[in-house]
């Protein structure tokens, strides 16, 4: 066994264990300890387990997601957003994997209903762009909410899932609708309270 200890080869104190093995070394100018644990040379006398990660296989994953029901009557738009986009990449379970889509469908109603804090309703523009010159867009928070109200939570729980293919795959599990009535009875969605 071999030590790298100071090139000014400082005196060396051993210390023994009752049972005659080595424990430590000090050395005499206060360098710190050196400690030998003897189970990593004698394999007979203490088992050493490792502890595995589990990582889900990525089958029948559809099998196991659940449907949640949210119901956005009076709920700001950002924390119901954020609670949404939790429950579509599956952050709430234990089995949660980065590049797996592990997360559940979620179904929204009454987004017509929704709150906007502060002056946002009149401050914050939605903008989209054509891809043609002088295309651009632009719609305020309150003619967007009266125009299309299912496209404010989209988009605002669509910029919290991750900009890429598996993002885009946790986006197709979410059901937006501006009023109470959905067609997704057969699946018995769960009511989730925000």
């Amino acid at each position: 066994m071999a030590l790298a200890l100071d090139c000014r080869k400082h005196p060396v104190k051993a210390v023994r264990n009752p049972v005659g093995q080595l424990v430590s070394m000090r050395l005499d100018k206060g360098f710190c300890d050196f400690v030998f644990f003897s189970f990593v040379f004698f394999k007979e006398i203490l088992e050493i387990h490792v502890m595995q990660t589990y990582i889900p296989s990525g089958k029948n994953l559809e099998q196991t997601r659940e449907w949640h029901l949210i119901d956005a009557e009076g709920k700001t738009v950002g924390r119901l957003a954020s609670e949404a986009a939790k429950l579509l990449m599956g952050k709430h379970k234990t089995t949660y994997t980065p590049f797996l889509d592990v997360g559940d469908h979620v179904v929204i109603i009454n987004a017509e209903k929704v709150v906007f804090t502060g002056n946002k309703l009149q401050d914050k523009i939605y903008r989209r762009h054509s891809g043609w010159p002088g295309g651009l867009k632009e719609i305020t928070a309150e003619k967007q909410l009266q125009k299309f109200p299912e496209r404010v939570l989209e988009l605002a729980i669509r910029g919290m899932l991750p900009k890429n293919t598996i993002g885009r795959h946790m986006g197709k599990k979410l059901k937006v609708y501006a009023g109470s009535a959905h067609p997704h009875s057969a699946q018995s969605p769960k009511p989730f309270t925000v």
